[in-house]
């Protein structure tokens, strides 16, 4: 008997002891925790922010990178997982929208035209919101990227309508003559040539081709 009640007054001190160290331990953590508010609050928060947005970009860097190596030599899948990440890690709306568009060529190199769909326009609605002279050219690709893949969808009412669009942003600051607008209108002709056999073009179509 007496070992036995020794036996349970050994067990309570080890309980008691365990309850203390528990609570010291829950008492840290709401210390540790109050520090770190501060801290958040303070001049050491910024320049850890900052510090945590350098990193960031040096990861979105290093995805995309990587991406275009491996998606030079076909892995795709790779290359998708890569893309996702770079997206996540995105710090404005250029890489936002880079890593994007990138995504959606993986997808477009498939044949998964659905997959690539809202991509490329969730690129041009970032292009959309800031309309100025240096990102004109970028809106211009993604329109024609767009019409491309409208094209290869057979969609060719959507593909005609940013085909032209695209023409109209990019006349703005190049020439009839520049190459990247000789090779839109190309693509552009070939869409109208390739509906023909199935359809009609749009009269704004017409009307642009008939001048050019």
């Amino acid at each position: 008997m007496f070992n036995s009640l020794l036996q349970q007054a050994k067990q309570q001190v080890v309980r008691d002891q365990s309850a203390n160290l528990d609570e010291q331990a829950r008492n840290k953590r709401i210390v540790d925790a109050r520090i770190f508010r501060q801290r958040t609050s303070s001049k050491y928060s910024e320049q850890t922010l900052r510090l945590d947005h350098a990193n960031l970009n040096q990861v979105w860097t290093e995805c995309v990178a990587e991406a275009k190596e491996v998606a030079a030599v076909q892995n795709y899948e790779r290359a998708e997982e890569l893309l996702k990440q770079s997206i996540q890690y995105s710090t404005n709306a250029q890489q936002l929208a880079f890593s994007t568009s990138f995504l959606a060529e993986i997808y477009y190199q498939q044949h998964q035209y659905e997959k690539a769909e809202p991509l490329s326009l969730k690129v041009l609605a970032l292009y959309r919101q800031n309309q100025d002279s240096t990102n004109r050219a970028d809106l211009a690709t993604a329109l024609h990227n767009t019409a491309f893949l409208y094209q290869a969808m057979k969609r060719f009412d959507l593909a005609e309508k940013h085909y032209l669009e695209a023409v109209q942003v990019r006349s703005q600051f190049m020439e009839g003559t520049d190459a990247l607008m000789v090779a839109l209108i190309e693509d552009y002709k070939s869409c109208v040539r390739e509906r023909n056999r199935t359809g009609n073009p749009c009269t704004k179509t017409i009307q642009f081709l008939s001048q050019n």
